[in-house]
């Protein structure tokens, strides 16, 4: 049977050949034959065509799909479960290709600090009512594949039909698109048949939901930061010449703080050792004492070069001049050579995993190396920035215990013994800000002793190496520079000054009566 007779009722059929018999029949007949192989022609067309489809969108869908997973797993570090949803939400506003790019930055990050993907961009709480839907690999897979096209439409069959019988058959059909009309479901049906119409051969799902963060801010220069000082820096230098320091003051002034922090551990993480009463030292002070105040609450600003605190935390302001002595004097002795080990280099410190319990901020606690043997700059700045008491674990006490020599050679080393004591309830306040600041880092007051040399002593190292030895001697010779350099010399505030410089309370039966 004619493709016309199986489109078309048997009346009509007959009806038509009643009407060719009474006109030109042949080219009428032609016309109508055209028209059944066109039909035909365009069926086989579709079908051939459904079927590419189908094997593109499956290819292409299964690869989607593969790489979505994989994308997921980059985001999922450290015993993450949420980075679909990050994922999502980074396609949802970025565009698929911009997540390919920026998630190898996002994981990496991920990795240098410990932290999850939740922390970094902080997700909504998943709650047990089904409030909040995660999206899962096939729906973001079937969302970003260009879904099947068959193209059975009316515009494009009526064009291949031109200037056969179909307006003909129209005519005889009473409706102008009636013809127009069996065709196209004469090739449905192919389709159909094939195993190609639309409804069987796309999966349902489910509906995609909501991105977790609609407006996700992923920051591509903070993802950057951290690999390592000397590329942070470079880094840094790079973005501060492309900002304005009036319109994005807060930025520029971050930055460039971050720039003369970096200087600064960069310049102390060689082996040159640091000249007492020099700015580099004032300068290494300065920051111990900055990072200090920032794990004590104090507020403080940068003004001319120095870090200055700005509010009324007195007690712990002092504290963090008093430790940032005690820390910059191991820093002097790190490099000292007569503490450095059998490859003459200065000495390291050590983070045990134990300190973990010490520390309050999540990130810290997660990016600290911990057991690796770290630079004395790099260890000491993380102990000021986590209020982190430090140790020397010194050449005689190696001696008289092997299984203390880290280093394999009997060289000294610092390590974290529990948090300096800080004022807890001045920690809890708000700051308030109504000091003015200091021109200066090293004055405090006429009893200060701090960056003092009137006696021609230089204070650091005597601390540096009563801390070292813990000697009767080298205390007695800081309660001599104490008294000298003080204007009150009463006991009280003698012990007072001594345990700002050391950290630790005069002991009168070992080194006597300090007044004396």
């Amino acid at each position: 049977m004619s493709l016309l007779k199986s489109i078309f009722s048997k009346p009509f059929i007959e009806g038509l050949g009643t009407g060719l018999a009474t006109s030109t029949q042949k080219g009428i007949q032609d016309a109508m034959d055209d028209y059944d192989d066109r039909i035909q022609r365009i069926a086989r067309t579709r079908v051939s065509k459904a079927e590419e489809e189908y094997k593109r969108w499956n290819k292409e869908f299964k690869e989607n799909q593969d790489e979505i997973k994989l994308l997921e797993a980059q985001l999922n570090q450290n015993g993450s479960s949420r980075g679909i949803e990050v994922l999502h939400s980074i396609i949802a506003k970025n565009g698929y290709g911009y997540a390919k790019t920026v998630v190898p930055e996002i994981s990496s990050k991920l990795v240098r600090s410990g932290l999850k993907i939740e922390n970094l961009y902080n997700l909504p709480e998943i709650k047990s009512d089904g409030s909040y839907v995660v999206p899962t690999s096939q729906q973001l897979a079937n969302n970003i594949t260009i879904p099947m096209d068959f193209n059975v439409g009316d515009t494009d069959i009526g064009t291949a039909l031109e200037g056969t019988g179909m307006n003909i058959l129209n005519i005889f059909s009473r409706g102008r698109n009636n013809a127009l009309g069996q065709a196209k479901k004469y090739v449905e049906t192919e389709l159909a048949l094939s195993g190609y119409s639309p409804d069987k051969v796309q999966t349902d799902f489910g509906e995609l939901p909501a991105p977790a963060k609609p407006n996700i801010n992923v920051d591509r220069f903070a993802l950057l930061l951290g690999q390592s000082y000397e590329k942070d820096l470079g880094l840094i230098e790079a973005r501060l010449e492309t900002l304005n320091p009036k319109t994005n003051s807060e930025e520029y002034k971050r930055l460039s703080e971050r720039k003369l922090e970096l200087q600064i551990i960069i310049a102390n993480s060689s082996d040159k050792t640091i000249v007492s009463g020099s700015s580099n030292e004032r300068s290494v002070n300065n920051l111990l004492k900055k990072y200090l105040m920032d794990g004590l609450g104090v507020e403080n600003t940068l003004i001319n070069g120095q870090w200055q605190e700005i509010d009324t935390k007195l007690n712990n302001s002092k504290l963090s001049r008093t430790y940032a002595n005690k820390l910059t004097g191991f820093l002097k002795m790190s490099k000292l050579p007569e503490n450095r080990g059998n490859l003459k280099a200065p000495m390291v410190g050590y983070i045990d995993e134990g300190a973990s319990s010490y520390i309050m901020d999540e990130f810290s606690k997660k990016a600290l190396p911990y057991g690796e043997a770290l630079d004395a700059m790099q260890f000491l700045t993380y102990a000021a920035s986590n209020m982190l008491d430090v140790e020397v674990v010194t050449r005689e006490m190696i001696k008289n215990d092997s299984a203390l020599d880290r280093n394999g050679d009997g060289s000294p080393y610092f390590i974290v013994n529990g948090t300096i004591d800080y004022d807890v309830n001045e920690f809890e306040k708000t700051p308030q800000n109504n000091i003015v600041p200091k021109n200066t880092v090293s004055n405090t007051g006429n009893t200060s002793v701090q960056n003092n040399n009137q006696s021609g002593v230089d204070i650091s190292s005597l601390v540096t190496d009563f801390l070292n030895s813990g000697s009767s001697t080298q205390a007695r010779k800081i309660k001599v520079f104490l008294k000298n350099n003080l204007q009150q010399t009463d006991e009280a505030t003698l012990k007072e000054k001594f345990k700002e410089l050391t950290g630790k309370d005069w002991n009168d039966t070992a080194f006597g009566l300090i007044t004396k």
